[in-house]
Parts: C-alpha cells; structure tokens; sequence
C-alpha cells in the first residue's frame, strides 16, 4: 500500500473503520487525511466486544480520531465525539434511492401484518424487546427477523410462535423489505441507521426506539409518533397497534422524508464539497 501511495500520490485519503484509520493514522502529514465515524467507539465496541476487548478498541480508534480529520456521520455521534474533545464534521449516512424503492401495498385489514427488522444479531440491536414484543401479539402478527449474530440461538428459543421467522443474511434486504408493511429498530444505540433509511426509501413506515439518531432521522415528520422506550416489548405493542390502526395515516411518507434530507447523491455533494474545501485549506497551511 505504501508503495501505491508513493507511485499514485493521492491529495487526499479517506478511511473508515478500526485498521483502515489505524493505518492512516500512521501516514504522514503530506496527505490530507480524514475519517468517518459511522458509532461512537466508547459504546458501540464495549456492547459489541466486550468491555476489555471493546474497551481497548474504543480506546486506540478515538486515538487515531485525535490524528485525523473526523465527519461524523450523525448530529447525535458529532455530540458525543465533541463531548471527549474531538471535533468533526457532520455528514449524514445517505440511501440509494433508486435501488432502495418502493411499490404499491394492498389493503392489510383482512391478512396477517408483515413486520421486518435488519441488522446484526448482537445486544446494542436489542432485539429481544422486538421477539418478546411478538410473542404478546401472536399469530395475526407476522415478524421477519433478517441477520446473523452471536444471539440467534437464543433469541429463536425465546420466540414462543411461529409468527417469528428468523431468515439470517441476505443479499436481497432491499426485495424484502418491499415484501413488508413496517419496519421496526429496537436498538439501543446507533450512529444514523442506514437500515432505517433504506425502509424508509421503499416507504415503509418505521417503529423505532427512542434513542437519538432514531430522532434525528424522523424528527419533525408523522413517524414520531411511533417512538417507543427501549427495552419495553408493551410500549412496542402499543405502536405497531397503532400503527395498525392507522395504517394509512403513515403511507406516502417515508419515501419523501428520505428524498428530502438522506439521499446518496446529497450525501456525497457533501462530501465532495468538503473533500475540496479541506484539501484547500490543508494545502495553503502547509504552503505557510
């Protein structure tokens, strides 16, 4: 790598994730150099690894955050890098629309509910307060659990029916979501969802948790009225009834929502802007 860098002469190197800022971090400063923090490291390794084994990963990537230029690909992730004394750049995470969207849903009132949630099987997901959640509204009720991880065994022996399907990965979550009628995120901590956007983009609504990159996706538009408190399977019942019953109430809304503030196209304009306006900046300080 270091003798493509040395033949190629890049302006400006973007990296993302643990070993790729690891090795960026080491570079020297004739490159512009810069990071996108996708979660906050302090929460996002620590539920995902372990407190010693995240701990000590969160610990390493905030100290090559401190020898890079950071985007934060959220508000809530800028608040919490800023809050440990590292600055950054907001950039939210953006949706393909064009591969991510939506068809027509016939009338649900005389069939069972289609609900869909994608993601890791892992803690930070939560996704126990979502099984718990179907267990209590039974067979009308249909769940499509889509991903892998460490807590599949045991969140198939707490589903209690067989309204609660569990597919693993896929290469086709964007076929299936078009196959549902909501999608719902329990998740305990995030850094802006691409899953939510990409519901979203093919117009479903959306359930979440109450957390703040939830909010922030949906704030000020009609889908916050299905926030839900974590970790409380009764409150997420409350809203998919809700939503049930004014199903139609939510239609129509979710692909606009994204339109106007998540596409992929937007969030690359801003990147690019920010590519050429750093690049700039670093160029004429180096000339200083």
């Amino acid at each position: 790598m270091k003798k493509h860098l040395e033949a190629y002469q890049p302006s400006i190197i973007q990296s993302m994730g643990l070993r790729a800022d690891a090795y960026n971090a080491s570079l020297d400063d004739r490159y512009f150099r810069l990071t996108t923090s996708r979660n906050f490291p302090t929460v996002d390794y620590v539920k995902k690894f372990g407190k010693l084994k995240g701990g000590l990963m969160a610990k390493k990537q905030l100290e090559y955050f401190r020898k890079l230029n950071v985007v934060s690909c959220s508000k809530s992730i800028y608040n919490q890098l800023n809050n440990v004394g590292i600055e950054s750049e907001v950039i939210q995470n953006g949706v393909d629309l064009d591969f991510y969207s939506p068809i027509s849903r016939d009338d649900f009132s005389g069939r069972s509910k289609k609900f869909i949630t994608v993601g890791s099987l892992i803690s930070r997901k939560n996704n126990r307060t979502i099984v718990e959640t179907f267990n209590l509204l039974g067979a009308g009720f249909h769940l499509l659990v889509v991903g892998d991880g460490p807590e599949m065994e045991e969140l198939k022996k707490l589903s209690k029916n067989e309204n609660i399907v569990f597919s693993g990965n896929s290469a086709e979550v964007n076929l299936l979501l078009r196959q549902s009628d909501c999608f719902i995120s329990a998740s305990s901590a995030e850094g802006l969802p691409n899953a939510v956007l990409e519901a979203l983009s093919c117009d479903l609504p959306v359930i979440l948790s109450d957390i703040e990159p939830h909010r922030e996706i949906v704030d000020n538009s009609i889908f916050e009225s299905l926030i839900f408190d974590v970790f409380d399977p009764k409150a997420l019942q409350e809203k998919i009834l809700t939503f049930v019953e004014k199903k139609d109430h939510f239609l129509g809304k979710g692909r606009e929502l994204v339109s106007s503030r998540f596409s992929s196209f937007q969030m690359s304009k801003k990147y690019q802007e920010l590519y050429l306006k750093k690049w700039q900046q670093d160029t004429l300080k180096k000339k200083e």
